[in-house]
């Protein structure tokens, strides 16, 4: 190990975005004392912003057919956070979402129902405030590693109408809405380093570290377990019914399957850019696709072809933090798809380090359990809650003979965002 202290990745395959940090030390980290990430008195914005556009063209979905549509979505959400304490703030978010349909023409033929709709559109509107409470805590005996937890409370109103085509007013068609939420949102992937490190390409991004003098690093894939999650919810309906009837996961019926397939997918790639993609290829325009797909291909094949896609999506995480001297030695896997032993071993065998995972799979209740605990004066720490409460499962390590197979595949999954950049370009305009 360089300068005697180990390099250690955190990894979370959740259904969404997936977010790496981290940080390395070249001295030892006194654990004692609460680390500061935020000092007290900072001030942090930020915030979102989105317009999308939708126009359907003699379109079907289900039993409608015909269908010819417009409309757009707009959406703004400024947020602010203000630390009253090193490492403790509160903030808000307002959100304000547009969306407006408009339906030319469309229509339904299910058995004895013939039914036309013709000219009238739907306008809505929702605005959100969020109460936002922010924590941020070391990942505990890994001593080395930072995350934060956020609290959000919010009360969201919504309203919205249909009319005819000349704007007049739908009888019975005004609707209004009223919700109250309550999130806990984690950190996300951790790798450390003991030194400011900033890629000039912006492929990933720099932050201070909840353990002072210390740096996170983070790379991000946007669609890593979502990609699981949409194959599931769009090609797997026999797999969640026979679940169910068993009281099984799905998931664990997937993963079976894909671990029928052989390394490579029977030369399938997947690229795993379902809502653009951060890492390493800042383009909001790329989108998801399998290539070399044949009818020799079968599901398990399409399954374990997402598996390797994230994989290799991640490895490109990986190649931009070597460029920065950021070399992690350990990984640490957590949330959903953190629990498949096949998509460990994967990481494990392309990322050739060990990959490990936590006894506690709940990471965002555990994260609660520590600070409550702190909170209740069960601990006197933060740090001492971690140590206390956070214990690691013994890691997966490479097999020597898969790292060569996947190596070949990965070098041409490389290529895939390349060859087709321009033509991402070109679809965008469409």
């Amino acid at each position: 190990m360089r300068n005697g202290f180990r390099l250690i990745a955190v990894v979370l395959l959740i259904l969404g975005p997936l977010t790496a940090r981290g940080q390395r030390m070249d001295r030892g980290i006194d654990l004692t004392s609460q680390p500061c990430f935020v000092k007290k008195g900072t001030w942090m914005i930020g915030g979102g912003a989105s317009y999308m556009l939708h126009n359907n063209n003699d379109s079907r979905l289900l039993v409608v057919n015909g269908i010819n549509s417009t409309g757009y979505t707009l959406s703004v959400s400024p947020a602010f956070c203000y630390m009253l304490k090193d490492n403790k703030g509160v903030g808000m978010r307002i959100g304000y979402r547009r969306n407006m349909f408009k339906l030319d023409s469309a229509k339904v033929n299910f058995e004895d129902i013939d039914l036309s709709l013709n000219n009238f559109h739907k306008i809505s509107h929702a605005f959100e405030i969020q109460g936002i409470g922010r924590y941020y805590i070391p990942v505990g005996q890994l001593k080395r590693l930072g995350l934060f937890n956020e609290l959000q409370l919010s009360y969201s109103y919504g309203q919205g109408k249909v009319m005819d085509g000349h704007g007049n007013k739908i009888n019975a068609s005004y609707e209004t809405s009223n919700a109250l939420g309550i999130n806990v949102c984690p950190g996300f992937m951790a790798f450390i380093t003991d030194k400011l490190a900033i890629d000039p390409k912006g492929r990933v991004h720099t932050f201070c570290c909840a353990v002072p003098g210390a740096w996170h690093v983070m790379g991000v894939t946007q669609a890593a377990g979502l990609s699981l999650k949409w194959f599931r919810d769009n090609f797997c309906m026999a797999e969640k019914e026979a679940a169910a009837l068993m009281g099984e996961d799905p998931y664990n019926l997937m993963n079976k399957q894909a671990a029928q397939s052989p390394i490579g997918a029977n030369k399938l790639l997947y690229a795993p850019y379902l809502m653009g993609e951060r890492t390493p290829h800042l383009d909001a325009d790329c989108r998801g696709m399998f290539f070399g797909l044949s009818a020799m291909h079968t599901r398990r094949d399409l399954l374990r072809a997402v598996m390797e896609g994230v994989t290799y999506s991640l490895k490109d995480c990986l190649n931009v933090l070597a460029e920065m001297g950021v070399a992690p030695e350990t990984m640490l896997a957590c949330g959903g798809g953190g629990k498949s032993p096949l998509w460990r071993q994967m990481l494990a065998d392309v990322f050739q380090m060990p990959v490990a995972t936590t006894v506690n799979t709940e990471g965002p209740a555990l994260g609660v359990a520590i600070l409550a605990g702190v909170g209740a004066g069960l601990y006197a720490s933060v740090p001492e809650a971690c140590r206390a409460m956070i214990h690691v499962n013994p890691a997966q390590n490479p097999i020597a003979e898969n790292v060569p197979q996947y190596e070949k595949v990965y070098a041409l999954y490389t290529k895939l965002y390349q060859a087709n950049k321009g033509l991402y370009k070109e679809l965008a305009k469409l």
